[in-house]
Order: structure tokens, then C-alpha cells, then sequence
């Protein structure tokens, strides 16, 4: 059943793309009219590699797509900080299966890690969390026994402070590794999901902040990024760094952030941010 279920939500996904697509290319390049044609997907477990080297020849390559978002977080099995990798992680060899047939077939690959938010979801804590407990933005809100939403503790998911100062010594490291892993010209850093504590530290209504799904969260992380983008990194040059949503400015609410927003003015929305 879920050899099926697969390749049939692939067709439904790309078929009304593709059907435009092939009638827009008697009339022009396919390239002018769709350059980026996207598929997002979970990085498979090692047990799935082959077959997802396999949907990426015989699905993702004769339907012209041409670029993979693999959702990787700590399913990779780190060099540099191997205590975040989770227990179905894939190795260096079995990422270059999928990155050697994704060059066979010119599609490039753009791997995530979630960056601030999504550090763990319902009860379950996340890797990163989970590894460096003193990361968390909210240390004194317990994981429930069983989650519902809303909550009385306004427990969506689990951020990390962005102010603790270890927290890029870790998170730097495992996303140039990542990206050398994935001979990777392009990095998404997700940041998505974090507006009740944005709301409590800016004072800005919750409602408010719902279309602004990510913040600039430090500028040592912004210039690091940029500075990937810059150089080239290690072996790759990064062209483009993708984040979820529009700005906000806030800075963290953790026992770090506390004490780094005592020495700043409060944190305010910008004017002019963009939806």
C-alpha cells in the first residue's frame, strides 16, 4: 500500500504542473515558463534510500522537476556533533546515492534544518533539545503527558534561545555540514512557528504576528549565513538561504535572553516589514 500511495500523490501533486507545463513548451522553453519546479519531501530512513534513488530516476527526473526541499533536520549522521544525529539517521554514503542521482538528473537539492522553532513537537522534545537541554527558550514549561493545544502554558513547539553563547558554536557547524553533504547551493533554515513567545517578549498581539512566521534571531547567525553565502563555504558556494515567512524582530525570552534584554531597549516589530 505505501509503495502506492507515493508515486499516485506525486501524480496528483505534478500533473496538473506538468500537463501545463508540456502544452506552455510548444510555445516556449519550459525553463521561461516554470524555472523552479519544486518537490518538499522527508529525507528517507536508510532503509528507504534505494527506493527514493529509484523515485527520483522513474517520478521526480521524467516529470522535469528540478529541485529537491529535503526536510533533514538531524536525520544525517553529524561528524562535527555527532550526539544531535537521531537513531534513523542517514550516513555520508548513503546522502551521496541521493545527491549523485539528483546531479544525473540536473535537480538541485536544498536541505533544511529547523532553526529557532520546531525544536521538538507535542510531549517529544527534539534532538537539539534534547542534547543540549540548556538551549531551551522555556525551560520551566514541562513536556505534558499528553499534548493538547491550546494549553495553558502556550506550548506550540519547543524553541531554542538564540542568545545563549554556544548556541551557533553547534548549529554553525552542523549546517556547513550539511550542506557540504549535500553538495548543497542553497541552505533553508525553516524558523517557522514561534509567535507566542515573540508575542510575549515585543508585547505585539499574537493575531498580529500570525502572518510573520520567522525572526531575525541574532545578527551573529544573520552574518554567519551571509558570510557562507559570501565565501562559498568549505566547498560549495551558497547562493541562496530561504526562511520561512516574513521578518519580525524579536530576541530571545530564555534565562540568556532575560539577562541580554535587561542590558537592551525592548524589541519592537519593525515599520514596513514585509507579509
Amino acid at each position: 500500500m505505501k509503495s502506492f500511495i507515493l508515486p499516485s500523490l506525486m501524480t496528483m501533486l505534478l500533473s496538473g504542473s506538468a500537463s501545463f507545463s508540456l502544452q506552455a513548451q510548444q510555445k516556449q522553453p519550459l525553463d521561461s515558463v516554470m524555472p523552479v519546479r519544486g518537490f518538499c519531501i522527508d529525507l528517507p530512513r536508510p532503509t528507504g534510500v534505494d527506493s527514493f534513488v529509484h523515485f527520483i530516476n522513474e517520478e521526480l527526473a521524467p516529470r522535469k522537476v528540478n529541485t529537491l526541499f529535503l526536510l533533514v533536520d538531524y536525520h544525517y549522521r553529524f561528524q562535527s556533533h555527532p550526539e544531535l544525529a537521531d537513531s534513523f539517521a542517514l550516513s555520508n554514503a548513503e546522502v551521496k546515492k541521493i545527491v549523485k542521482a539528483c546531479a544525473a538528473h540536473h535537480i538541485r537539492i536544498i536541505p533544511q534544518i529547523n532553526l529557532l522553532g520546531h525544536q521538538g513537537w507535542e510531549q517529544h522534545t527534539g534532538k537539539l533539545l534534547q542534547a543540549y537541554p540548556e538551549f531551551d527558550e522555556t525551560p520551566w514549561v514541562k513536556n505534558p503527558a499528553k499534548y493538547v493545544w491550546p494549553n495553558d502554558d502556550n506550548l506550540y513547539c519547543r524553541s531554542y534561545c538564540p542568545l545563549h553563547p554556544k548556541i551557533h558554536e553547534v548549529l554553525f557547524a552542523v549546517i556547513d555540514e550539511l550542506c557540504d553533504a549535500f553538495e548543497a547551493t542553497a541552505f533553508h533554515a525553516g524558523m517557522d512557528e514561534v509567535t507566542a513567545i515573540l508575542s510575549d517578549v515585543t508585547g505585539v498581539p499574537l493575531l498580529d504576528l500570525a502572518e510573520h512566521l520567522y525572526v531575525h534571531f541574532e545578527e551573529g547567525a544573520v552574518a554567519h549565513l551571509f558570510q557562507v553565502a559570501q565565501t562559498g563555504g568549505k566547498k560549495n558556494p551558497i547562493t541562496q538561504l530561504t526562511l520561512n515567512g516574513a521578518l519580525t524582530c524579536a530576541k530571545g525570552r530564555g534565562a540568556v535572553g532575560a539577562a541580554a534584554r535587561s542590558r537592551r531597549s525592548t524589541p519592537r516589530m519593525p515599520t514596513g516589514s514585509p507579509s
